[in-house]
């Protein structure tokens, strides 16, 4: 009985330790530990309270994963305020006005006044952009007034005699050439656009159009008079053909 006595103590020492080596703290008995308001929660809570306190510190010192996100939203959020000044302000240089082209102006750069647009796309060249007060060529019926017919003779004529050279812009490379009329020369000759610094494709394709129209015409003309020609010679070379078999 007594080996046996002795053989339970040391069972229970060993069972105490192991528990001791798992838990720490799990391993006590006192009931009173697992109540509400008891020593041992207490201990708990001030302990949970503890290292509260103390990872709030940390994380203001530190910067462990809460306060450095909280620090990198602070800075990107300063990050972004200034990009978006940044952007705010380019964007008003560009759109604001305070910059701006003026009538028959380039657009490729700064933005066209207010009233004016941006002509661009087909037909107009790439790089020759430019802001124009009557709106960038439009053909629809609708949004046109006081029709006069042209006479396609006339404006044949103009073209015939309207001075078309050769020559660069003084803003670009001088082995780029280009070919056409003065706009003043253009204006004069037409009395079309409201500028003589600048011919509008509207004009342009309209005059081209006119001169088109006036030499169909005069083809139209001179093959009615070649046909008309040709049925003479043939009524010629007929009545030669007779008074040669007479003979």
């Amino acid at each position: 009985m007594g080996k046996a006595f002795t053989s339970g103590i040391l069972l229970g020492l060993v069972l105490v330790g192991a528990c001791a080596d798992d838990g720490g703290s799990v391993s006590t008995t006192d009931p009173t530990s697992t109540g509400p308001g008891s020593t041992g929660s207490s201990s708990s809570a001030g302990t949970t309270q503890s290292a509260t306190t103390e990872g709030s510190t940390s994380a203001a010192s530190t910067g462990p994963a809460t306060g450095t996100t909280a620090a990198d939203s602070s800075s990107g959020g300063a990050a972004t305020t200034a990009a978006e000044s940044e952007s705010g302000a380019s964007a008003g240089s560009s759109s604001g006005g305070m910059v701006c082209a003026a009538e028959t102006e380039s657009c490729t750069v700064d933005p066209c006044c207010a009233g004016l647009e941006c002509c661009s796309g087909v037909p107009i060249p790439p790089g020759q952009e430019y802001c124009s007060a009557n709106v960038c060529p439009r053909s629809d019926r609708n949004v046109k007034r006081d029709f006069a017919a042209v006479d396609p003779a006339a404006i044949l004529a103009r073209i015939a005699a309207l001075p078309i050279t050769t020559w660069s812009y003084k803003d670009e490379d001088p082995t780029i050439r280009h070919i056409g009329p003065m706009a003043q020369d253009f204006k004069a000759a037409f009395e079309v656009g409201a500028t003589d610094k600048r011919i509008f494709q509207v004009d342009a394709d309209g005059v081209a159009l006119g001169g088109a129209q006036a030499l169909n015409a005069r083809v139209v003309e001179l093959e009615r008079e070649n046909d008309a020609l040709r049925g003479e010679l043939a009524g010629l070379v007929a009545r030669l053909d007779r008074l040669e078999t007479e003979r």
